[in-house]
């Protein structure tokens, strides 16, 4: 089985915020990416009573930052929702619901406890199996252009929110599926704070990456 999106729903609030509800029936990964101006990330949850697992949290040192965090085998179903909780914090949260995923990818070169970055391009990763689904998320300061992936056409944004009047900050999210070594590079105009991160996942009916050296001989690795 394949990895497939199911839906998005995103909020952003000072403090705390909890999303409009998304039937999340089958989905077997949920993940979260929260953009922050904290020095603290937020607490997530749901309205399922999942408990989240956080990957590692980039930072531009300068004040805002981006998480990103996941459920494997959810519970799910309809009405379900998503918040955050933080303490002097402006957050931009985007909840992602996807089916057809097995695990985290450990294997996955430069996916253990995720990759950050303080700037616009996370990675590289590259997954240890096929059709590996990976996501990434961004946020950035002092800017209001709507965020892209300028580099790589086979990435999903799904989600790109500018939150915060007076300070233009905001968060983004988006998928691929891929075999292959990846580092989005994320843009939205020529100024301001940026950071991201980017994690993989390996798909329900994963296998290998293997090659072909004759007539006759494969080697799966």
């Amino acid at each position: 089985m394949s990895a497939a999106l199911i839906g998005t729903r995103n909020v952003a609030g000072l403090n705390s915020g909890t999303s409009s509800s998304l039937d999340t029936t089958g989905a077997s990964l949920l993940v979260i990416h929260v953009s922050f101006l904290s020095s603290i990330p937020p607490t997530v949850s749901d309205s399922k009573g999942n408990t989240w697992t956080g990957l590692t949290a980039s930072d531009t040192v300068v004040s805002n930052a981006d998480r990103l965090y996941y459920v494997l085998n959810p519970t799910v179903g309809a009405g379900h929702t998503f918040s955050f909780t933080g303490t002097g914090s402006a957050t931009q949260l985007v909840a992602a619901a996807f089916s057809g995923i097995a695990s985290f990818d450990l294997e996955g070169s430069g996916n253990v406890g995720g990759t950050s970055a303080s700037g616009s391009a996370p990675g590289p990763l590259v997954p240890s199996v096929a059709n590996a689904l990976v996501v990434t998320g961004f946020s950035w300061g002092n800017n209001s252009v709507p965020a892209t992936i300028d580099n790589d056409g086979a990435y999903v944004v799904t989600d790109s929110v500018d939150f915060l009047n007076g300070s233009n900050f905001g968060g983004a999210f988006a998928y691929k599926i891929t075999s292959t070594s990846t580092t989005p590079n994320w843009v939205n105009g020529g100024i301001g704070r940026r950071c991201s991160v980017i994690a993989g996942f390996k798909p329900s009916t994963s296998k290998a990456k293997g090659y072909l050296f004759g007539p006759g001989w494969y080697y799966g690795g």
